[in-house]
């Protein structure tokens, strides 16, 4: 059984298993810094739970929430905490979305100013420090993204995913249901990204890989399955029919309908086409 693709399609983010293993720990100590809030609110929440499931621990915390009440001259009824519990467990959730974003875009900041990420062709070795260090950011994503991806909560995916770090996404932009790189990637308004297409920029020939900027602008329409590889220029207006690819540092012309692997120009649509297709799905 499968869940929906929009639980499941986090940004590709390839960790090379030799640089994994190097920075294991490092990686657990971030995951640990990220789940602080929420052990937190859960031990303030359900300080008299944890008391009675686990009798050998000391717990230090005078009070709990309910406690908190209690103390008021005010018993919550059960009913009433019952109802409230689905809010709460989603505010957990939040904040720890909050605070794990942050945890991770200290972490990233903290390598950019180790080694400055950068385009181009690096070598997949441990000796390229381009390639290392662009490993680690997607191995500092992994912990967020899991959060992200994998509860059906879309509202937050571009925010946290994308947004918060700097990757310019325009408005009205539909990308729920597909693989979209983190980095190097600029997607402007109104751009629909069709079920399981990929958008990368990065790709991987033999020993080298290449990463480089992918631009998408304003009214473009990517189909289904399609594949969007690293330095493309998406013009406005642009349509790529479901299941086509483009060749890396391809320009595709305003406008244009694109079908075929690779992707090739069928016929062009005047602007006003893609403006009324564009307000018939609103």
């Amino acid at each position: 059984m499968s869940s929906p693709t929009s639980v499941k399609l986090a940004p590709p983010a390839y960790i090379d298993p030799r640089i994994r293993r190097k920075y294991i720990i490092q990686f657990i100590i971030q995951i640990w810094f990220s789940c602080l809030p929420a052990a937190f609110l859960l031990y303030w929440f359900f300080y008299a739970e944890l008391e009675t499931l686990l009798p050998y621990i000391t717990l230090t915390t005078p009070f709990s929430f309910r406690g908190m009440i209690l103390n008021w001259g005010w018993k919550m009824p059960g009913l009433v905490f019952s109802i409230l519990l689905p809010f709460i467990f989603l505010a957990i959730y939040i904040i720890t979305i909050i605070w794990a974003a942050l945890i991770t875009k200290i972490y990233i900041g903290f390598l950019n100013l180790r080694h400055k990420p950068i385009e181009g062709v690096f070598y997949r070795s441990e000796k390229d420090k381009d390639y290392v260090y662009w490993n680690r950011r997607n191995l500092s994503r992994i912990f967020l993204n899991w959060l992200l991806f994998s509860v059906p909560f879309t509202f937050l995916k571009k925010t946290f995913a994308y947004r918060f770090f700097g990757v310019p996404i325009g408005k009205n932009t539909d990308m729920n249901h597909c693989w979209v790189s983190p980095e190097y990637m600029e997607i402007g308004d109104n751009v629909k990204i069709g079920q399981a297409a990929g958008v990368y920029s990065f790709q991987f020939e033999g020993d080298k890989l290449l990463v480089a900027k992918v631009i998408i602008k304003d009214d473009v329409l990517i189909g289904p399955q399609a594949v969007i590889y690293p330095g493309s220029i998406i013009n406005e207006g642009v349509t790529l029919d479901g299941g086509c690819f483009s060749d890396p540092f391809t320009e595709y012309e305003a406008y244009g309908v694109y079908h075929g692997t690779p992707a090739k120009l069928i016929r062009s649509k005047k602007p006003n086409d893609s403006n009324t297709s564009q307000n018939s799905e609103k």
